[in-house]
């Protein structure tokens, strides 16, 4: 982040979706940059619109420095700038994976304070784990989100977290199959 910029104050719920969504563009762009020159019309394309959507979402949330890299790097994929394209892309990439990390470390219960160990409450974390897939097979999207919100907001070792990360994710698209799998996995 660039020295004297705040970072914008994110919802948790907001922090995800643009998380997800940068992750996917991240790789996309790595992914037409590694492939090299010469880019064909679908590199391009692709380019162009992950390029315009983070130009838009960085814009969305006040990153106006970021989203004008990504609007010049848009308009480089849009005139089919091959040498902007490469040489340009790895600094964008490389300042949106710090500010995801930023977005990260914001995240509650991302941080220990120095010398404090993690506590796991295993009662408390099935109990709320138990709940969120049943209200899972039950089509209940809100108790789901309202369980994990809970759990999220404490302090977990990294595994724990990695795994609430994971449900969070299939939870934003609905995908209650997906959340039962991970806790029957994770309880067994």
């Amino acid at each position: 982040m660039a020295k004297g910029k705040k970072k914008p104050a994110l919802s948790q719920k907001a922090a995800e979706v643009f998380t997800r969504d940068a992750e996917k563009a991240l790789t996309a762009l790595e992914n037409i940059i590694n492939k090299g020159e010469p880019y064909d019309r679908a590199d391009l394309r692709n380019y162009v619109i992950y390029a315009h959507g983070m130009r838009g979402a960085l814009a969305n949330i006040g990153m106006t420095e970021l989203s004008d890299i990504a609007l010049k790097l848009e308009k480089s994929g849009r005139s089919g700038d091959a040498a902007v394209i490469t040489s340009e892309t790895p600094l964008f990439v490389s300042l949106l994976r710090d500010f995801l990390a930023d977005i990260r470390a914001e995240e509650p219960g991302a941080v220990l304070p120095e010398g404090a160990e993690a506590v796991v409450n295993m009662d408390y974390l099935r109990g709320k784990l138990i709940v969120i897939k049943q209200a899972c097979v039950n089509f209940d999207a809100a108790a789901a989100d309202d369980a994990l919100t809970e759990l999220r907001n404490m302090v977990w070792p990294p595994p724990v977290k990695d795994m609430l990360y994971k449900i969070s994710q299939y939870l934003l698209h609905s995908d209650f199959t997906e959340i039962t799998d991970t806790i029957d996995k994770y309880l067994a």
